[in-house]
């Protein structure tokens, strides 16, 4: 296995493709390990997913990057360390609900996410 994940970073322009990035793996796995293990601590208390973000996030706050760039590579690589094995039929498991806070916050990072959601949700599509 290699030290370093590969990430796609976004692009401001939504048909092209961002850069290849490496993140580093030992790091992205840790920072997942106690991600899991806060919302595994909240398993059962919370009924909607956003309620996992604060909890979850606070608990690795300062394990980032210092680099903006280096961080947003590892918020990418933590969600493809999060979405290998995911127990998809429990969603209280601390793994998957890791993992959704950390595709959704990716997915709010992304150029142009939160006009398109908008506009999807304005014309029901």
């Amino acid at each position: 296995m290699e030290d370093y994940i590969e990430v796609r970073m976004p692009s401001d322009n939504p048909w092209i493709k961002g850069p290849l990035v490496k993140a580093d793996r030992a790091l992205a796995t840790r920072i997942a390990e106690v991600a899991i293990a806060t919302a595994e601590s909240y398993r059962g208390k919370f009924n909607t997913g956003w309620m996992y973000d604060k909890p979850v996030f606070n608990a690795v706050v300062d394990m980032w990057p210092e680099d903006d760039y280096e961080r947003e590579a590892m918020f990418r690589a933590v969600q493809i360390v999060l979405s290998q094995d995911v127990n998809y039929s429990d969603w209280h498991d601390g793994k998957y609900a890791a993992y959704r806070c950390f595709k959704t916050r990716n997915a709010y990072a992304t150029p142009g996410f939160v006009a398109a959601k908008r506009y999807s949700e304005m014309m029901g599509t």
